[in-house]
């Protein structure tokens, strides 16, 4: 997630990065409702899947620095 947002940032040309402010209001509004899915091991098992492949495409599988 936190590499989409980012990536959102970087590539944002709407004035005063207003796409990226929306993504984010999107986000702080839909969390709450993925609490109960990602219970679920096929979800959380998918999210992690895509934020490994995600990493390894955009970090050439690196560990973000923390």
């Amino acid at each position: 997630m936190r590499i989409g947002v980012i990536l959102c940032w970087l590539l944002d040309k709407s004035p005063g990065q207003h796409a990226t402010q929306g993504l984010l209001s999107l986000w702080r509004r839909m969390l709450p409702s993925a609490a109960l899915p990602l219970r679920l091991t096929v979800v959380r098992g998918a999210v992690q899947t895509a934020d490994m492949l995600f990493g390894e495409a955009l970090l050439d599988g690196l560990e973000p620095e923390v």
